[in-house]
């Protein structure tokens, strides 16, 4: 089911856009309904209407958490910046997985990892034990309890 256009007929391409583009023209959107969306002259289908109005919150809640209200002290951080070397980064690693390694293996025999991740794993145990160790001796640094307050209070940061 779809409404025509003021001549009557469909609507097209170029008209959904520049609905589209003048919808997305304003700083910020609030959430219509469907009905509200097309009872303002909005002369588009009602499924180009409910796609449209979709996209749009999809848009203004990453704007919002994502560009206003992220922490500007990791903004500088390498993968915290923008989400787009994040995908670039796992677009690379599931083109590795899925597609170069079994191409890449598929005339070699399995390599015998299992030296390896014996020595993966004791080197795993010993730095945790180190850092717990480092924890467990460090506890009395952290927490400063004076006899003034009763709230214990962080003194450093074990990193």
């Amino acid at each position: 089911m779809s409404l025509p256009n003021q001549e009557g007929t469909e609507p097209s391409g170029s008209e959904i856009r520049q609905l589209a583009t003048a919808a997305h023209s304003s700083k910020r959107l609030p959430l219509l309904s469907r009905r509200t969306f097309l009872s303002r002259g909005n002369r588009i289908s009602s499924k180009v209407a409910t796609m449209t109005l979709v996209l749009e919150r999809m848009y203004d809640v990453y704007r919002e958490y994502m560009v206003e209200r992220r922490d500007m002290r990791s903004a500088h951080l390498p993968l915290a910046g923008s989400p787009w070397p994040l995908m670039l980064l796992l677009a690379t690693y599931l083109y590795g997985v899925l597609h170069a390694g079994p191409r890449f293996m598929a005339q070699r025999k399995a390599y015998d990892l299992r030296k390896v991740i014996r020595v993966y794993n004791i080197v795993q145990v010993l730095i945790n034990s180190v850092i717990f160790l480092w924890i467990v001796s460090h506890v009395g640094r952290l927490v400063e309890v004076t006899s003034e307050r009763t709230v214990p209070r962080l003194v450093t940061s074990p990193f």
